[in-house]
């Protein structure tokens, strides 16, 4: 087998990346050559370009990027996605393991691009609706009739009878 990017020939027919730059084999190979900096030369130069600063590289630098691109543009699988979801029903602590594991795929090393995204999204929509709750929760206590009950509550004159009663006369109108 003869390496597309530096040219020198292979005795092992299987390898997925060349012993001597470290090319992939793969087919994002083209992706990374013409990602690595180079001038801008057409034709056989170009080329010489590429085998000159695949060789001045790191070995295995370029099969490391081949790699994660590899990675990065697998889509994720539909068992993945299922899984995924499939935390939140864990009894008792699912929901905590749950944003434990947006934090770790929205700022983890190895995660694919596609889920790195739709975590970050689902923390912000998280915290916006925590946020909205919050809201919520400051405008009912300090509303009035809030006030009033939990003052009623305290002194212990709350009649729980009465306001369940008027509950069920309302919910009659």
């Amino acid at each position: 087998m003869k390496c597309n990017t530096c040219g020198r020939q292979l005795q092992n027919e299987e390898a997925n990346f060349c012993e001597y730059c470290g090319a992939s084999f793969r087919e994002h190979t083209h992706t990374i050559i013409n990602a690595l900096p180079h001038e801008h030369n057409s034709g056989e130069t170009a080329d010489m370009n590429h085998r000159s600063i695949a060789m001045q590289m790191p070995e295995g630098v370029i099969g490391q990027r081949a790699v994660n691109e590899t990675v990065a543009d697998k889509p994720i699988s539909f068992m993945n996605w299922l899984g995924t979801y499939a935390l939140m029903f864990i009894p008792f602590v699912g929901v905590l393991v749950f944003i434990i594991m947006l934090f770790v795929w929205a700022f983890g090393g190895k995660v694919p691009e596609s889920k790195k995204n739709w975590a970050r999204v689902n923390l912000i929509v998280a915290l916006v609706i925590f946020l909205l709750l919050f809201l919520y929760l400051i405008t009912l206590v300090s509303s009035p009739m809030f006030q009033d009950m939990f003052q009623q509550m305290m002194n212990g004159t709350f009649d729980y009878n009465s306001y369940y009663n008027g509950l069920y006369q309302n919910s009659l109108q």
